[in-house]
Protein backbone atom coordinates (compact mmCIF):
# COMPACT_ATOMS: atom_id res chain seq x y z
CA UNK A 1 0.00 0.00 0.00
CA UNK A 2 1.39 3.24 -1.42
CA UNK A 3 0.93 7.21 -0.31
CA UNK A 4 0.30 7.43 -3.93
CA UNK A 5 -2.54 4.84 -4.04
CA UNK A 6 -3.82 6.19 -0.53
CA UNK A 7 -4.14 9.92 -2.25
CA UNK A 8 -6.03 8.69 -5.48
CA UNK A 9 -8.59 6.86 -3.17
CA UNK A 10 -8.67 10.12 -0.67
CA UNK A 11 -9.28 12.16 -4.26
CA UNK A 12 -12.12 9.84 -5.10
CA UNK A 13 -13.95 9.46 -2.59
CA UNK A 14 -14.08 12.85 -0.99
CA UNK A 15 -12.03 11.61 1.98
CA UNK A 16 -10.51 14.61 3.67
CA UNK A 17 -7.00 15.15 3.10
CA UNK A 18 -6.38 15.92 7.19
CA UNK A 19 -7.89 12.18 7.79
CA UNK A 20 -5.26 10.58 5.51
CA UNK A 21 -2.78 12.60 6.47
CA UNK A 22 -3.96 11.52 10.41
CA UNK A 23 -4.09 7.82 8.87
CA UNK A 24 -0.79 7.26 6.86
CA UNK A 25 0.83 8.59 10.27
CA UNK A 26 -0.85 6.23 12.58
CA UNK A 27 0.16 3.32 9.74
CA UNK A 28 4.10 4.66 9.56
CA UNK A 29 3.77 4.48 13.76
CA UNK A 30 2.75 1.35 14.25
CA UNK A 31 5.00 -0.19 11.78
CA UNK A 32 7.98 0.85 13.48
CA UNK A 33 6.66 0.13 16.68
CA UNK A 34 6.22 -3.20 15.89
CA UNK A 35 9.37 -3.86 14.31
CA UNK A 36 11.16 -2.37 17.31
CA UNK A 37 8.84 -4.48 19.54
CA UNK A 38 8.83 -7.74 17.78
CA UNK A 39 13.28 -7.33 17.15
CA UNK A 40 13.10 -6.97 21.28
CA UNK A 41 11.15 -9.45 21.85
CA UNK A 42 12.31 -11.81 19.83
CA UNK A 43 16.37 -11.32 21.51
CA UNK A 44 15.06 -11.51 24.74
CA UNK A 45 13.08 -14.80 24.11
CA UNK A 46 16.36 -16.16 22.11
CA UNK A 47 18.51 -14.99 25.01
CA UNK A 48 16.74 -16.98 27.31
CA UNK A 49 15.73 -20.12 25.30
CA UNK A 50 19.60 -20.38 25.17
CA UNK A 51 20.19 -19.78 28.89
CA UNK A 52 17.58 -22.30 29.69
CA UNK A 53 18.82 -24.80 26.91
CA UNK A 54 22.82 -24.49 28.66
CA UNK A 55 21.94 -24.47 31.84
CA UNK A 56 19.46 -27.57 31.38
CA UNK A 57 22.56 -29.48 29.88
CA UNK A 58 25.38 -28.34 32.63
CA UNK A 59 22.40 -29.52 34.83
CA UNK A 60 21.18 -32.98 33.18
CA UNK A 61 25.40 -33.10 32.58
CA UNK A 62 26.09 -33.07 36.14
CA UNK A 63 23.31 -35.37 37.65
CA UNK A 64 24.72 -38.37 34.94
CA UNK A 65 28.45 -37.52 35.86
CA UNK A 66 27.60 -38.31 39.84
CA UNK A 67 25.09 -41.42 38.92
CA UNK A 68 27.27 -42.89 36.74
CA UNK A 69 30.62 -42.85 38.93
CA UNK A 70 30.24 -46.01 39.32
CA UNK A 71 32.30 -46.60 42.70
CA UNK A 72 31.01 -44.02 44.68
CA UNK A 73 27.37 -44.29 42.99
CA UNK A 74 27.34 -47.94 44.19
CA UNK A 75 28.64 -47.41 47.59
CA UNK A 76 25.81 -44.79 48.05
CA UNK A 77 22.80 -46.78 46.47
CA UNK A 78 23.69 -49.41 49.11
CA UNK A 79 24.00 -46.87 51.98
CA UNK A 80 20.49 -45.24 50.87
CA UNK A 81 19.22 -48.98 50.71
CA UNK A 82 20.34 -50.25 53.96
CA UNK A 83 19.20 -47.41 55.37
CA UNK A 84 15.48 -47.45 54.43
CA UNK A 85 15.40 -51.23 54.79
CA UNK A 86 17.09 -50.75 58.62
CA UNK A 87 14.30 -47.89 59.62
CA UNK A 88 11.40 -49.51 57.81
CA UNK A 89 10.73 -46.77 55.73
CA UNK A 90 8.87 -45.97 52.43
CA UNK A 91 11.63 -44.40 50.96
CA UNK A 92 15.36 -43.12 51.45
CA UNK A 93 17.02 -40.85 48.91
CA UNK A 94 19.51 -38.10 48.59
CA UNK A 95 18.24 -34.25 47.67
CA UNK A 96 21.54 -32.83 46.04
CA UNK A 97 21.75 -28.99 46.46
CA UNK A 98 23.00 -26.68 43.27
CA UNK A 99 23.03 -23.26 41.84
CA UNK A 100 20.75 -23.82 38.58
CA UNK A 101 23.83 -25.11 36.18
CA UNK A 102 25.94 -27.18 38.57
CA UNK A 103 25.88 -29.02 41.44
CA UNK A 104 27.88 -26.44 43.90
CA UNK A 105 29.08 -26.22 47.78
CA UNK A 106 29.86 -22.51 47.37
CA UNK A 107 27.38 -21.05 44.85
CA UNK A 108 23.83 -19.80 46.54
CA UNK A 109 21.71 -22.68 46.59
CA UNK A 110 18.81 -22.08 44.19
CA UNK A 111 17.42 -25.93 43.20
CA UNK A 112 17.33 -29.43 44.70
CA UNK A 113 17.62 -32.53 42.75
CA UNK A 114 17.30 -36.06 43.97
CA UNK A 115 19.76 -38.26 42.80
CA UNK A 116 19.60 -41.41 44.61
CA UNK A 117 16.96 -43.33 46.06
CA UNK A 118 15.54 -46.90 47.49
CA UNK A 119 11.90 -47.30 47.71
CA UNK A 120 9.51 -49.85 49.20
CA UNK A 121 7.97 -52.35 46.89
CA UNK A 122 4.70 -50.78 47.46
CA UNK A 123 6.06 -47.19 47.48
CA UNK A 124 5.92 -44.94 43.79
CA UNK A 125 9.20 -43.65 43.07
CA UNK A 126 9.51 -39.57 43.13
CA UNK A 127 13.09 -39.70 41.44
CA UNK A 128 11.73 -38.01 37.72
CA UNK A 129 9.48 -35.99 39.94
CA UNK A 130 12.26 -34.33 41.89
CA UNK A 131 14.57 -32.86 39.51
CA UNK A 132 15.53 -29.23 39.70
CA UNK A 133 13.27 -28.18 42.44
CA UNK A 134 12.91 -24.80 43.59
CA UNK A 135 14.53 -23.87 46.97
CA UNK A 136 11.26 -21.76 47.51
CA UNK A 137 9.35 -25.09 47.38
CA UNK A 138 11.12 -26.61 49.79
CA UNK A 139 12.12 -24.07 51.85
CA UNK A 140 10.78 -24.88 55.72
CA UNK A 141 12.67 -28.21 55.02
CA UNK A 142 16.27 -26.76 53.59
CA UNK A 143 16.28 -23.17 56.01
CA UNK A 144 17.06 -25.25 59.37
CA UNK A 145 20.12 -27.26 58.60
CA UNK A 146 22.04 -23.22 57.95
CA UNK A 147 19.92 -22.11 60.73
CA UNK A 148 18.91 -24.33 63.45
CA UNK A 149 16.57 -21.50 64.86
CA UNK A 150 14.98 -21.71 61.42
CA UNK A 151 12.73 -23.89 62.09
CA UNK A 152 8.53 -23.55 61.32
CA UNK A 153 5.85 -25.53 62.05
CA UNK A 154 5.63 -28.88 60.99
CA UNK A 155 9.04 -29.44 61.58
CA UNK A 156 11.56 -30.16 64.94
CA UNK A 157 14.85 -30.94 65.40
CA UNK A 158 15.56 -34.64 67.23
CA UNK A 159 19.31 -33.46 68.28
CA UNK A 160 18.60 -29.94 69.39
CA UNK A 161 21.43 -29.90 71.67
CA UNK A 162 23.80 -30.41 67.96
CA UNK A 163 24.66 -27.27 65.45
CA UNK A 164 22.53 -27.19 62.32
CA UNK A 165 24.74 -28.89 60.21
CA UNK A 166 24.92 -32.01 62.68
CA UNK A 167 21.11 -31.76 62.74
CA UNK A 168 18.34 -34.56 62.73
CA UNK A 169 14.90 -33.18 61.85
CA UNK A 170 11.57 -34.66 61.41
CA UNK A 171 8.76 -33.12 59.43
CA UNK A 172 4.85 -33.91 59.84
CA UNK A 173 3.34 -33.32 56.94
CA UNK A 174 -0.17 -32.37 58.72
CA UNK A 175 1.39 -29.33 60.70
CA UNK A 176 3.44 -28.08 57.59
CA UNK A 177 2.20 -24.35 57.05
CA UNK A 178 4.39 -23.18 54.09
CA UNK A 179 1.74 -23.93 51.26
CA UNK A 180 4.73 -24.69 48.94
CA UNK A 181 6.48 -27.01 51.25
CA UNK A 182 3.42 -28.42 52.07
CA UNK A 183 2.03 -29.18 48.57
CA UNK A 184 5.43 -30.60 47.65
CA UNK A 185 5.19 -33.17 50.70
CA UNK A 186 1.53 -34.38 49.88
CA UNK A 187 2.28 -34.68 45.99
CA UNK A 188 4.76 -37.11 46.93
CA UNK A 189 2.86 -38.91 49.03
CA UNK A 190 4.85 -38.22 52.12
CA UNK A 191 3.35 -38.18 55.70
CA UNK A 192 6.64 -37.92 57.82
CA UNK A 193 9.93 -37.24 56.62
CA UNK A 194 13.49 -37.63 58.65
CA UNK A 195 16.84 -35.97 56.87
CA UNK A 196 19.92 -35.11 57.80
CA UNK A 197 22.47 -32.72 55.99
CA UNK A 198 25.57 -34.27 53.88
CA UNK A 199 27.78 -32.01 54.44
CA UNK A 200 31.60 -30.93 52.07
CA UNK A 201 34.94 -30.98 53.52
CA UNK A 202 34.27 -27.44 54.71
CA UNK A 203 31.65 -28.27 56.50
CA UNK A 204 28.66 -26.43 54.04
CA UNK A 205 25.31 -28.53 53.71
CA UNK A 206 25.65 -29.49 50.11
CA UNK A 207 22.85 -32.38 50.23
CA UNK A 208 20.07 -34.37 52.61
CA UNK A 209 20.09 -37.55 53.46
CA UNK A 210 15.99 -38.43 54.03
CA UNK A 211 13.90 -41.31 54.75
CA UNK A 212 9.74 -40.47 54.77
CA UNK A 213 6.76 -42.12 55.88
CA UNK A 214 3.51 -42.63 53.65
CA UNK A 215 1.54 -44.11 56.67
CA UNK A 216 2.68 -43.32 60.32
CA UNK A 217 6.29 -44.39 61.67
CA UNK A 218 7.09 -47.70 63.49
CA UNK A 219 6.45 -47.39 67.02
CA UNK A 220 10.13 -48.49 67.80
CA UNK A 221 11.77 -45.60 65.69
CA UNK A 222 12.50 -43.46 68.73
CA UNK A 223 14.36 -39.73 68.36
CA UNK A 224 17.34 -40.90 70.20
CA UNK A 225 17.69 -43.83 67.64
CA UNK A 226 16.66 -42.43 64.16
CA UNK A 227 18.96 -39.32 65.08
CA UNK A 228 22.06 -41.82 65.57
CA UNK A 229 21.17 -43.67 62.46
CA UNK A 230 20.68 -40.60 60.24
CA UNK A 231 23.55 -38.77 61.31
CA UNK A 232 25.70 -42.12 61.13
CA UNK A 233 24.39 -42.46 57.44
CA UNK A 234 24.98 -38.61 56.70
CA UNK A 235 28.67 -38.93 57.63
CA UNK A 236 29.51 -41.95 55.74
CA UNK A 237 27.82 -40.08 52.51
CA UNK A 238 29.24 -36.64 53.14
CA UNK A 239 33.05 -38.86 52.99
CA UNK A 240 31.62 -40.21 49.48
CA UNK A 241 30.36 -36.75 48.05
CA UNK A 242 32.99 -34.66 48.85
Amino acid sequence: MTVTFLLKCALAYGIPLVCLLMFIRELIVSYFVRAKFESSVGSVLKTISEKVGRIESIIDHSVDRIETDIPKSSEIARLVTSNRAKLIASRAYVLRFHDGSAFSTNAPVWKVSLTHESTDSAIVSIAEKTKDILIANVIQIVAPVFDKNDIADGIRMLNADSDSTHGVFRVDTDSVTTTATRGFLLSRGIKHMLYAPIVSLDGKPVALFCVDYAAEMPEFLTDEYAAKELLDAASILSSLMS
